[in-house]
């Protein structure tokens, strides 16, 4: 991928993601559309045809007319997979062919047999992955920022980017996110409740479904369960005794299963715990949301990002036995994240009374985003991101 046509993207990306959490940001005064000369009254139907209009527009260009080439070299494979399911005419065969997360390849099977063109498939897939995106950041309610939008873009955009190659992961990132989203929406009556535990169980096996790195899903709901039938110090208190439990597990089994482990350094091709740097930055944002916790969980939003964080810690054991593979996890962390970056923003405002230390967080925290994102660019080329080409049009 071309870096202007990176930035470009981008850019479209993260004014969608963030302005559609608040809408006035992006109806007219008179709450009217203006196209081709004519008025459109915006209502719950027509507020997001601008956003409708983006995804179908951009994705339909870059699925119909890409070719990532280089790298790990994943997205010819899926390609592979979908011609080749025209050649099964049962499911059950196809699944048995192939040892690749059912649920991907089921949509690969059906696509495939009502459609020839492999960008109908790339054009639902990638417009899932977005909007998942954007439902997230509309449902978290967050108030887009200076520092949030720089945020987005750097941390938030390189799911987006990645999935082009890496495909079946962003996609279980998206189906994580929807889950992640209702984990945050309150509903008081019974029958909201139990309907909101069914689709948040949905979201989390289609999360495996896609990609078995989805488990990460299950740390969150159990990590987030202790937090509101508890307090933060018992939540602490189990999460250091997770850690611990996590770290003695993975140690053993890499001292017994050598054969298995060195196959994953084989499938990774890097030595083991190859991100140890991003844990150290996040142990940064976890003492300076401590230092000011009173202001940070003052928001009772805030609680839920800060449970994702802290989830986070929990891939440092997973890496010990499976390599950098693992790191991919750290994707469902970065939309709460940023978010964490934006209200730790907010609240380490510099004041009369208190200047050099809210200065020196603002300045680590610019750090922490653009350190991460230097380390996505620097990655482009393993993942054959580096180039956009016009190779074949599927």
């Amino acid at each position: 991928m071309d870096v202007p046509i990176l930035f470009a993207f981008g850019i479209c990306f993260v004014v969608v993601a963030l302005s559609v959490s608040k809408p006035e940001r992006i109806i007219s005064k008179n709450n009217t559309w203006q196209l081709y000369g004519g008025f459109f009254s915006v209502n719950a139907r027509t507020r997001y045809f601008p956003l409708l209009l983006f995804i179908f527009t951009v994705f339909i260009c870059l699925a119909a007319f890409q070719d990532v080439y280089g790298g790990i070299y994943d997205l010819p494979n899926y390609k592979s997979f979908f011609d080749d399911s025209k050649n099964y005419a049962s499911l059950t065969d196809f699944l048995h062919a192939y040892e690749q997360e059912y649920l991907y390849m089921t949509l690969t099977w059906i696509f495939g047999h009502f459609t020839n063109s492999f960008s109908v498939l790339l054009l639902f897939f990638f417009s899932f992955i977005f909007c998942s995106i954007v439902h997230f950041f509309k449902v978290s309610r967050v108030n887009p920022s200076s520092i949030l939008y720089i945020a987005v873009f750097c941390l938030v955009f390189t799911i987006v980017v990645q999935s082009y190659c890496i495909l079946r992961t962003g996609l279980s990132v998206a189906a994580g996110l929807m889950a992640f989203s209702e984990m945050q929406i309150k509903n008081s009556r019974k029958n909201k409740k139990f309907l909101q535990n069914i689709k948040i169980l949905f979201w989390t096996v289609a999360a495996v479904g896609f990609h078995s790195l989805g488990l990460f899903v299950f740390s969150v709901l159990v990590m987030h369960w202790i937090y509101r039938k508890k307090d933060l110090k018992t939540f602490m208190f189990f999460f250091v005794l997770f850690f611990s439990v996590e770290y003695i597990g993975t140690t053993i089994i890499k001292n017994m299963i050598s054969s298995f482990y060195a196959r994953f350094i084989l499938y990774a091709g890097l030595d083991a715990n190859p991100a140890y740097k991003t844990y150290v930055a996040n142990m940064f944002l976890v003492a300076a949301i401590f230092y000011k916790k009173r202001h940070f969980f003052k928001k009772k939003e805030n609680a839920f990002h800060f449970v994702v964080l802290m989830c986070g810690f929990f891939i440092y054991n997973l890496e010990i036995v499976m390599t950098s593979i693992m790191f991919r996890m750290i994707y469902f962390t970065r939309p709460s994240t940023a978010i964490i970056i934006a209200e730790l923003w907010k609240i380490y405002a510099p004041k009369k009374t208190e200047i050099i230390v809210p200065l020196f967080i603002r300045l680590l925290l610019i750090m922490y985003v653009f350190y991460n994102f230097y380390g996505f660019v620097i990655s482009m080329p393993r993942y054959g991101l580096n180039f956009y080409d016009f190779g074949y049009v599927y």
